[in-house]
């Protein structure tokens, strides 16, 4: 896994990446600081997720997020991404990308 310096991860809202290979799993945070030092903790969790070994990068891929447009920013990103040819990984059972739909929780 690639480290990031917590230092260096804004404390703002925003949308981040976890990739591997042509995996990729995207997701939204009010802290990205605080969220992506828990996926770092949590690496193995991640590397079973994506189906490879603990080896995958971290991306952030939008900063300044307000919290009322997280999840279309989210959404937005795992479209770009499929469209990319990324296989989109989620343990979310609401997500719909063809219909742009998926509810925060």
């Amino acid at each position: 896994m690639i480290e990031l310096a917590d230092n260096l991860i804004p404390k703002c809202g925003g949308i981040y990446a976890l990739i591997s290979d042509k995996k990729a799993y995207v997701g939204c945070a009010t802290n990205l600081q605080n969220r992506l030092q828990r996926h770092k903790r949590n690496a193995s969790i991640w590397s079973s997720l994506l189906d490879v070994p603990k080896s995958f990068s971290i991306k952030i891929l939008e900063t300044n997020v307000s919290k009322d447009k997280l999840i279309e920013r989210e959404i937005y990103w795992a479209m770009y991404l499929s469209e990319a040819g990324y296989e989109i990984i989620s343990y979310h059972t609401n997500y719909n990308w063809q219909g742009g739909n998926r509810k925060h929780h």
